[in-house]
């Protein structure tokens, strides 16, 4: 484990950061997965984190206090995530987080098995831009009725291209750079989008968090996992955040990507779950904004025009409120030339 230093700019806060654990391989001795009846209470504990490093943290945060979600009190939650709309043609950048608790999924985890079993055995990998695949294609409805099974929150943040910075990436690496020397050399997107991400999965791990709790993330064999180097700033930077934001002491604090799966396909299966709704909201909401010239924040709009099948088969899931997943779009949305506006969006 990495000791951090907590010595630093006022706009992170002076709190010690948490210790975060790195895997890079799928054989640590230290993850089990575990196997047992879900817990059923419906409660929405979120805690108020104390210091919000950016002014949109309270919205979000009122926004995800609004949602019944159930108590995700299990002994280990797993974040997975994904991002889209990096492309030309697409007006939002999209991040999709999944919390979830393990011992609560196990439907989830029974389900996923079978349908693997059934659809694609020979253990390709879903994904939205892979859905041109006529297997996949089969697979999907079925696969996203199994997530309704997940005990958790599926988070989506979509931010408009013209809102460059919500994560002040340029002040944030100025003010991080008084505590450790970042090894890989990140341009200016790139940072902004890792600070981004990293933030959202500490947002989610201090409100909802529990003390003694294992939370693990997994990401994408991606940017943010370039090398050795980018692996270690991402450390650096979620350990920074969440010790600001956790008011409680978790268990295991570690990250790795899918490719600690252990061969069942398990975390690739969490992970297209984020990645299907990254995609599908990033297709939806430019086919929107394009109709509209703009997204009504406060206004309900009844469309009739057609993103194609499979985000409109996503994008109906993801809408549905009977699940017990919990679905959440937030969106970035330019109010005028210096400021934006942030809000929930009902599909």
């Amino acid at each position: 484990m990495k000791n951090l230093s907590s010595k630093g700019s006022d706009l992170l806060g002076n709190q010690q950061p948490a210790e975060v654990k790195c895997w890079s391989g799928s054989n640590d001795p230290d993850f089990v997965r575990t196997y047992e009846m879900p817990m059923l209470i419906v409660a929405n504990r979120w805690s108020r984190v104390p210091r919000p490093c950016f002014p949109w943290v309270r919205t979000v945060e009122r926004i995800i206090c609004q949602e019944p979600l159930e108590a995700l009190g299990g002994p280990e939650i797993q974040v997975h995530s994904d991002y889209s709309g990096d492309h030309k043609g697409s007006e939002y950048r999209t991040i999709a987080l999944l919390y979830s608790d393990v011992v609560a999924s196990t439907r989830w985890i029974y389900h996923r098995a079978s349908w693997r079993r059934k659809h694609l055995p020979d253990g390709r990998r879903m994904s939205f831009k892979g859905l041109n695949d006529r297997k996949k294609q089969v697979a999907l409805v079925p696969f996203l009725e199994a997530a309704h099974e997940i005990s958790g929150l599926l988070l989506v943040v979509a931010i408009n291209r013209s809102v460059t910075h919500p994560c002040q990436g340029e002040l944030v690496r100025t003010a991080m750079a008084t505590r450790f020397m970042a090894r890989f050399a990140w341009g200016a997107a790139q940072f902004e989008r890792m600070v981004q991400i990293a933030h959202l999965v500490a947002l989610l791990g201090g409100g909802l968090g529990l003390h003694g709790q294992d939370l693990y993330w997994f990401s994408d064999e991606d940017e943010l996992f370039a090398n050795e180097r980018a692996a270690s700033d991402l450390t650096q930077v979620l350990g920074l955040f969440t010790g600001n934001y956790f008011q409680h002491r978790p268990g295991i604090l570690g990250l790795g990507t899918t490719a600690l799966d252990e061969g069942d396909r398990y975390e690739e299966d969490c992970a297209a779950v984020a990645d299907l709704s990254a995609g599908a909201i990033a297709r939806v909401l430019t086919c929107l904004r394009r109709d509209l010239g703009r997204l009504p924040a406060s206004m309900a709009y009844e469309h009739a025009i057609s993103c194609g099948m499979k985000t409109d088969v996503i994008t109906d899931w993801f809408a549905d409120e009977s699940s017990r997943l919990r679905k959440v779009l937030v969106v970035f949305e330019p109010a005028n030339q210096k400021q934006h506006c942030v809000f929930k969006m009902t599909m």
